[in-house]
């Protein structure tokens, strides 16, 4: 059923993607740019046109004598940092459905910011819509690469209020056009492979057009998504020419084996407890194309995937308007449940509600009511395929007691922060540093704990960074930083992978050493797994900001460790039933001057939760 829907979604897709190309908004800081006009004829093949002095006109524009009124125009911009140009999409051409989710998505935020109580209070979308352009972005594992796998929608200012037609002089409203393309963007899933929106912006460029100003080409860009922590962008032959965030390195699949485990250790004043977690084999990859190959095929990769998913499957039933059947037994009785089925394993969210038994012929399934109320049953049949139940038990007219059946939809949004943006450290990776990497980055596993060290510099344990008697952590990198980061780097031993550091997961606990160094007062804990089941991981960064302090979480496919200052939560309710849950973490990525983002919290496979004075 997972298939067949990931099917259609990706044929809808192909059909709208089919010779769609426009020009992006894109935003130029450099002094000096320069701009190509390009034509073409079926708005695949482009040339440049050349550029006559002498048909300038004094107004700016061009006198073309080869003008073609069937042609097609483009404009190419080259800042010194954009040269390439990237692949977009009307959003009238958009999927629809991902339009929809995306609007959707939107506008339950808008509404509570509305409200007098409650929402984000870091929200910058007050007054915002999807942008008239997105962006197609793949996933080499997903159809080899060639349909998109997500839609990146832009999210601009709202269009400002009409002129009022009372007002007799008809002056226009601020022009806020410049503001445009600083409201971030929206991640939305063109497969069920994935959550129904992943990640989001509320400020600043989006991922693509970041990705766009790095690329290493005059043609156009083709951006990957391999995880939360990566993004690549390919030229037409397939060839890296741009990439934000971690470069990646080879897991040997093995890591599998803990699948269900979790390791938790700490460090105090009163000494240190290891996590007792295993190693396993890894190695740098030769090339971008082994890697992409390897990501395909490899036995860690797929897992992942299926892990994600199968908690994805409950969002997108959400998303499509389907609930789950409704099971009904009486109290204090035996009652065979789907007696056509052949069922492997069945739990309840709340076991006191009921008791489930599987017949000794494998063939439906026995429940019997405890007390009055409702819960979540989960059913794994015999292919391994899972399904989801809604369970009510009562007598007669009470069936359910205690539970609001009217209620169905979505909660509001609660959250959480440790601190502000304005509070974080925006760190980044040092690049070419002769005690880390010299041939390239030094790692996101030290920046993310500087970034750590940096925000309780600030908040009460001035010796943390810089000066051992002043909080005066800096904003931004300089050599004190560099300092945490050697130190941090010696510790947690990363590998330079062509020119990148990469943290092993059963290492990066190792830069609590700091702290020691630095003769500071802790307490700090950390639990690490597998991605996709680690919910140990996600729980200890939870409490950690609910306790407001910012958590080091690990995100994606074990290549990236930011800092998350903050948490949202949700839960879809049916007959008053909690049945799916969404969480994001609100992530400062370590990456310098860009603004946060928020990631799903279900990939967590790493958290910290920790205290210093």
């Amino acid at each position: 059923m997972k298939t067949n829907m990931q099917t259609k979604l990706g044929r809808l897709v192909r059909s709208c993607l089919a010779g769609a190309s426009v020009l992006a908004c894109l935003h130029t800081n450099a002094d000096v740019a320069v701009l190509e006009l390009e034509r073409s004829l079926d708005a695949k093949t482009w040339e440049k046109v050349a550029l006559d002095p002498t048909l300038l006109t004094t107004t700016g524009g061009l006198l073309q004598n080869t003008h073609d009124p069937q042609a097609f125009y483009r404009l190419r911009i080259n800042d010194g940092q954009q040269a390439g140009f990237v692949t977009a999409l009307p959003l009238g051409q958009a999927p629809a459905l991902a339009v929809n989710i995306a609007e959707q998505f939107l506008r339950d935020l808008l509404i509570e910011d509305d409200e007098s109580e409650g929402g984000d209070p870091e929200n910058a979308w007050i007054d915002a819509r999807l942008g008239p352009v997105c962006y197609p972005v793949y996933d080499p594992a997903f159809e080899d690469g060639k349909a998109p796998a997500y839609i990146e929608f832009k999210v601009l200012r709202a269009q400002g209020a009409s002129v009022d037609p009372k007002d007799p002089f008809g002056m226009s409203p601020p022009d806020t056009a410049n503001d445009d393309c600083d409201f971030g963007h929206l991640l939305v899933s063109l497969t069920t492979g994935d959550f129904p929106v992943p990640s989001f912006s509320q400020s600043g460029a989006t991922p693509v057009e970041r990705l766009l100003r790095t690329a290493r080409t005059s043609g156009p860009i083709k951006p990957l998504r391999f995880d939360d922590g990566l993004l690549a962008a390919e030229d037409s032959q397939g060839a890296l020419v741009g990439s934000i965030g971690n470069e990646p390195f080879f897991l040997d699949p093995k890591v599998l084996d803990i699948s269900g485990k979790e390791f938790e250790g700490l460090d105090n004043e009163n000494g240190t407890q290891d996590d007792g977690a295993p190693e396993f084999p890894a190695r740098r990859y030769q090339s971008y194309r082994e890697f992409k190959a390897d990501f395909a095929q490899n036995p860690l990769y797929i897992e992942l995937r299926r892990l994600r998913a199968e908690l994805a499957a409950q969002e997108w039933e959400a998303a499509l308007g389907k609930e789950p059947e409704v099971l009904k037994v009486p109290l204090k009785e035996r009652q065979l449940v789907l007696p056509n089925q052949r069922i492997r394993a069945a739990a309840l969210a709340d076991p006191t509600i009921a008791v489930v038994e599987l017949p000794t012929s494998g063939v439906g399934l026995w429940i019997t009511g405890q007390r009055d109320g409702g819960t979540t049953l989960e059913v794994t049949y015999d292919n391994g395929s899972k399904q989801t139940f809604l369970l009510l038990v009562g007598t007669g007219p009470g069936q359910g007691a205690g539970l609001n059946l009217a209620t169905s939809g979505w909660t509001s949004w609660k959250y959480w922060y440790a601190g502000n943006w304005s509070d974080q450290r925006r760190y980044k990776q040092f690049s070419n540093d002769p005690q880390m990497c010299p041939g390239g980055a030094s790692g996101c596993g030290p920046a993310a704990w500087a970034m750590l060290y940096g925000w309780w510099d600030r908040k009460g344990s001035p010796r943390l960074i810089k000066s051992t008697g002043l909080a005066d952590a800096p904003l931004t990198n300089d050599d004190s930083v560099r300092d945490c980061n050697r130190y941090v780097f010696n510790q947690v031993g990363p590998f330079c992978v062509n020119g990148q550091a990469a943290t092993m997961p059963w290492n990066m606990k190792l830069g609590y050493k700091w702290a020691q160094h630095r003769g500071a007062g802790r307490d700090i804990t950390w639990t690490w797994g597998v991605p996709y089941l680690s919910p140990g991981s996600r729980n200890k960064a939870v409490n950690s900001i609910k306790a407001g302090r910012p958590s080091i979480v690990g995100l994606g496919f074990y290549w990236h460790y930011p800092l998350a200052y903050g948490y949202k939560v949700r839960e879809y309710r049916s007959l008053g039933i909690t049945w799916n849950t969404q969480r994001y973490f609100k992530c400062n990525m370590g990456w310098g001057g860009s603004e946060p983002q928020w990631h799903n919290a279900s990939s967590t496979w790493f958290g910290t939760h920790g205290r210093y004075w």
